[in-house]
C-alpha cells in the first residue's frame, strides 16, 4: 500500500519467522479467546445498583417501539439511560431476546468488549503497515503488536467495571462506536475507488452519530478522527482539512444530536452538568486526583473499587502534587502533538476521552469511575506495548504474554466480586470505608439476602458516617417496620421525608407505619402526597382505600380502591377491601360483584365468602346466601357466626324472604 503522508515512511523491517508462521486469524483468535476466558465467570452477577432503575425498573425498555417510548429513556434520579436512546434501545433488544434474564445482558457486553478490541486490533495493524510518523521504530511485526495491544487491554482488569457491570454497557457500547467510526475512516481513506471511500466515511458519519446517542464521552470522537487525520495520513491539520473537510465536519455535526440530547435529559435528572456541582474547582481537582488514581490502577491494577462516592476533595492542598502531574502530563502531550506525533496523538487521546466526565460534562453521582478509562486505556496500554516491541521479539513476546496471562487472572478474580451484590459492596466497603452510599448498599443487598440484623448494622454506619443520608434513613426505616418496630420506623422515614421530600416511596412507607400505629388520618396525607409525586401508582391507591375504611369512611375509600383493583387486576386484597368499602356505603350489588371475583380467584378466602353471604343476604337473595354459608361451614364447622347467618337466612327463607339487617 503506498504511505499516505508527506511524512518519511518507514517500513517495519523484516518479521521473525515465528511472526510469518502466526496468520492475522490466529492472532485474533488468540485474542478472542483470552477475553472470553478472563471474562467466563461474569455472565451470571445479578443487576446491582444503576441497573435497578434502567434496566429492571425501566418500562421503555419493554417493547422495541418508538411510540411505547424506547427513544426517550426516563432521565429522572440520574438514570444511567437519560438522554443515551441509542443505549436504551441495546436494553430493550435484549429484553425482547430474553427478558430480565441477567445472562443475555452480560454475554451482549462481552460480545461488545471482544469487537472493540477487535477493532483496536485492525486500528494498530493499519497504523503499523502505513503512515507511521519518523518516530515510530519498532521491531517486531504488525500483527504481534497490534494483537499485543488488543489482547492486553482486552484481558486488563481496569476494563471490568466497563464490562461486568451491565448498564455500564453506556462505556462499552460508545468506546466500540467510537473505535469503528474511526475505523471507517482509515478505509474511507484507504479506498482507491470514490464510490467506496464515500461508503467507508460515510458509514463512520452515522456510527458517530450513534456514539454520541449511546453517552456523551463520544463527543470528543470527532477531534479524535481529525488528530489521526493529521498524525496518520495528512501531515497537518490544514492539509487534513483541505482533503477532507467534508467529512471532519460531518463528524461534529454529531455535536448538534448531543445538545438536543443533553438539553432533553435535563442533565439526567441533576446528576450530571456543571449547572449541579457546588464548586467546578473543586470538582476539577478531584479529577487530578482520580486521573493519578486511574494511571496507577493501569500500571498496577490492584484495589479496583466498584464506586468511590459523591466525595470532592476540599481545596488544591489535598491533590497538589496529583494536579502538578496532571499539568505535566497535559503539556508533554502539547509538546509531543507537535515534534512526536505519534506519541501526541496517544497522550490526547487519553486525556480528550477522560475529558467529558472529567472536566466538561461532570458527574456529580459520581466523581471518581475507573469505567471512564475505559478507552483512554487504549492510549497507555499503546505505549507500554510499543515500547516492549523495541526489545527483541522473543523477549518482547515472552514478556507480553506473561503480563497478559497475569492480567487475565486478575480479572478473572475481579469478576468473582461481582457474583452477588453482598459481594461487591462488602468488597466496595472494604476499599473505601467512609462511603456513605456503599455501606448504604451493602445494607439493602443484606436485606435482601434475609440477613436483617447485618443489614440494619450497616445502615446505622452509613448514618454515623453521614446522619443526613436518606437513602439510608429510608432503608433502615423499611427494615425496623419489617420487624414489627414502627415507632422507630417512623423517626427514620420521617427522616427520609425530610430530607428528600419528592420521594414517593418513603412517603408511602412511612404511611403504612403511621397506619399500624393507629394514626390513619395522618397516612392519608402521606399517600395523597405520594399519588401527587407518583400519580397512578397503585399500590398507594390501596393503601390509602385501606386507610380511608379504617377511618370509616368506605365513600371516600371506593374510588383509590377502584383504581387500585384496574391496576392490579389480579390482586384479591385489592378487590376484597372494595367489596368491603362498596357493601358499608350501601352499594350491595357492586359488592356482591367485587366478593364474587375474590372467591373465584381465591375460593379458600373465607372471609370474602362470608362477606358475599351476608351480602347476597341483605340484597334479598337468600337461596344463594344460605349456599355460601353451607360452603363455609364446610370448610369450617365450629365458625359459630357464620352458623348463625345460616340459621337466621333459614327462617328468613321459611317466612317468605323478608328483609334482614344483616351486615358485612
Amino acid at each position: 500500500m503506498r504511505p499516505m503522508s508527506k511524512r518519511p515512511q518507514h517500513r517495519p523491517p523484516a518479521r521473525p519467522p515465528a511472526a510469518r508462521r502466526v496468520p492475522v486469524g490466529g492472532w485474533i483468535a488468540l485474542v478472542v479467546l483470552a477475553i472470553v476466558a478472563a471474562y467466563a465467570n461474569s455472565l451470571h452477577g445479578p443487576f446491582v445498583f444503576d441497573d435497578q432503575g434502567s434496566i429492571v425498573d425501566n418500562p421503555t425498555i419493554r417493547s422495541l417501539s418508538p411510540s411505547d417510548g424506547v427513544l426517550t429513556p426516563p432521565d429522572a434520579d440520574g438514570q444511567t439511560v437519560g438522554g443515551r436512546p441509542v443505549l436504551n434501545v441495546s436494553f430493550a433488544i435484549n429484553y425482547a431476546v430474553g427478558g430480565l434474564a441477567v445472562e443475555g445482558y452480560h454475554a451482549t457486553n462481552l460480545a461488545i468488549h471482544v469487537a472493540a478490541a477487535l477493532l483496536v486490533f485492525a486500528l494498530v495493524r493499519r497504523v503499523l503497515t502505513w503512515g507511521r510518523p519518523a518516530e515510530v521504530v519498532v521491531a517486531a511485526s504488525p500483527e504481534l503488536i497490534a494483537a499485543g495491544v488488543a489482547l492486553l487491554w482486552g484481558v486488563h482488569p481496569l476494563t471490568t467495571s466497563a464490562v461486568t457491570y451491565t448498564v455500564q454497557r453506556a462505556e462499552s457500547l460508545a468506546a466500540c462506536l467510537a473505535l469503528l467510526c474511526l475505523y471507517a475512516f482509515v478505509r474511507g481513506v484507504e479506498a482507491r475507488a470514490p464510490a467506496a471511500a464515500w461508503r467507508w466515511h460515510g458509514l463512520g458519519v452515522v456510527v458517530c452519530f450513534l456514539a454520541v446517542a449511546t453517552k456523551e464521552t463520544a463527543a470528543v470522537v470527532p477531534l479524535v478522527v481529525l488528530l489521526f487525520d493529521r498524525t496518520f495520513v495528512s501531515g497537518s491539520f490544514r492539509e487534513a482539512w483541505k482533503r477532507r473537510w467534508r467529512w471532519h465536519l460531518a463528524h461534529a455535526a454529531s455535536w448538534v444530536l448531543l445538545a438536543v440530547l443533553i438539553i432533553g435529559a435535563d442533565s439526567r435528572g441533576g446528576s450530571a452538568g456543571f449547572a449541579v456541582v457546588t464548586s467546578r474547582w473543586d470538582y476539577l481537582l478531584t479529577q487530578a486526583g482520580a486521573i493519578v488514581r486511574y494511571l496507577g490502577l493501569a500500571a498496577w491494577p490492584v484495589g479496583l473499587t466498584f464506586d468511590y462516592g459523591t466525595s470532592l476533595v476540599a481545596g488544591l492542598r489535598e491533590v497538589g502534587a496529583q494536579a502538578l502531574l496532571v499539568v505535566a502530563l497535559l503539556g508533554t502531550t502539547a509538546w509531543a502533538i507537535v515534534r512526536a506525533p505519534a506519541a501526541g496523538f496517544l497522550g490526547a487521546w487519553f486525556f480528550l476521552f477522560l475529558a467529558p466526565s472529567s472536566s466538561v460534562f461532570p458527574v456529580t453521582s459520581q466523581t471518581v469511575a475507573e469505567h471512564r478509562m475505559y478507552l483512554p486505556l487504549v492510549a497507555l496500554v499503546t505505549l507500554a506495548a510499543h515500547g516492549a516491541s523495541r526489545l527483541r521479539p522473543r523477549v518482547a513476546f515472552v514478556c507480553g504474554l506473561a503480563a497478559a496471562v497475569a492480567l487475565g487472572a486478575t480479572t478473572f478474580a475481579r469478576n468473582r466480586d461481582y457474583h452477588t451484590a453482598v459481594d461487591l459492596w462488602a468488597d466496595t466497603v472494604a476499599r473505601h470505608p467512609g462511603n456513605t452510599r456503599a455501606h448504604t448498599n451493602l445494607g439493602t443487598a443484606l436485606a435482601q439476602e434475609g440477613r436483617v440484623e447485618e443489614a440494619m448494622a450497616s445502615f446505622r454506619e452509613a448514618l454515623r458516617l453521614y446522619p443526613d443520608h436518606a437513602s439510608a434513613h429510608y432503608n433502615l426505616g423499611v427494615a425496623l417496620a419489617g420487624l414489627g418496630r414502627s415507632a422507630e420506623a417512623f423517626e427514620h422515614l420521617g427522616a427520609a421525608v425530610r430530607l428528600e421530600p419528592t420521594w414517593a416511596d418513603a412517603r408511602l412507607n412511612l404511611g403504612n407505619t403511621l397506619v399500624r400505629l393507629g394514626r390513619p388520618g395522618e397516612a392519608v396525607a402521606e399517600y395523597r402526597e405520594a399519588l401527587r409525586l407518583q400519580p397512578g401508582a397503585v399500590d398507594v391507591e390501596l393503601n390509602l382505600g385501606l386507610a380511608l375504611l379504617a377511618l370509616d369512611r368506605p365513600a371516600d375509600a371506593v374510588a383509590p380502591l377502584q383504581r387500585a383493583v384496574a391496576g392490579l387486576s389480579d390482586s384479591v386484597d385489592a378487590r376484597f377491601a372494595l367489596g368491603n368499602a362498596l357493601a358499608r356505603s350501601g352499594d350491595f350489588p357492586a359488592a356482591i360483584a367485587a366478593y364474587s371475583e375474590v372467591v373465584r380467584h381465591a375460593p379458600a378466602h373465607v372471609a370474602a365468602r362470608a362477606n358475599l353471604a351476608n351480602a347476597l343476604l341483605v340484597a334479598g337473595r337468600t337461596r344463594e346466601a344460605i349456599a355460601e354459608y353451607e360452603t363455609i361451614l364446610r370448610q369450617r364447622p365450629g365458625d359459630a357466626a357464620v352458623r348463625a347467618n345460616l340459621e337466621q337466612a333459614r327462617a328468613i327463607l321459611r317466612a317468605g324472604g323478608a328483609e334482614t339487617e344483616v351486615r358485612p
